[in-house]
């Protein structure tokens, strides 16, 4: 019943339930959105909207005080020096590895300028095997062309006369 007021009412203010324009809507679309955003259930986001007083931050446990403060003192002043020597060492090992890396760089150009005919390589083998056996193809027609052309143009030649030298022939004889 609730609900039914509520929509006559947006209906005399202007808009349907359920639209756009409909703040009750807009809001719920708002409280999805942040529990989406946040990753918590919807009714979490929704009270946590609903509630206008901002949330504490978490408070840190308090550390108990140390029973030896000069030694924590020293400690961490070991870890500095320590930290210090770490520093040191990457920046003097920084222009060192730039050095390589741009020789490495360079040297990989190299090796891309080098293998880019190989990679091509395949299509230069096909297109050679390709191109001779139209060669071969075409020097044979040109031959069976140019032999039936001498054969047109004159009868073939008898083959000249050898007479046999077979024994059983003469003994027939």
């Amino acid at each position: 019943m609730a609900e039914e007021s509520h929509g006559k009412q947006e209906l005399i203010s202007g808009y349907a339930a359920g639209t756009l324009e409909c703040p009750k809507y807009s809001n719920r679309q708002q409280i999805i959105k942040f529990a989406y955003e946040h990753r918590i259930p919807i009714a979490e986001a929704s009270k946590l909207l609903s509630n206008p007083e901002p949330t504490r931050p978490p408070q840190l446990p308090k550390k108990h005080p140390a029973s030896n403060p000069g030694k924590e003192i020293d400690d961490l002043r070991k870890e500095v020096a320590k930290l210090r020597t770490q520093i040191e060492a990457i920046t003097v090992l920084q222009p060192q590895t730039t050095t390589r890396l741009k020789t490495l760089e360079s040297t990989v150009q190299d090796m891309q300028q080098e293998i880019a005919p190989l990679v091509e390589l395949p299509q230069a083998i096909e297109k050679i095997e390709k191109d001779m056996a139209t060669g071969f193809e075409s020097n044979n027609e040109q031959l069976a062309t140019i032999t039936a052309l001498l054969q047109a143009a004159r009868p073939l030649a008898k083959p000249p006369y050898k007479p046999t030298t077979n024994t059983i022939e003469k003994a027939q004889k």
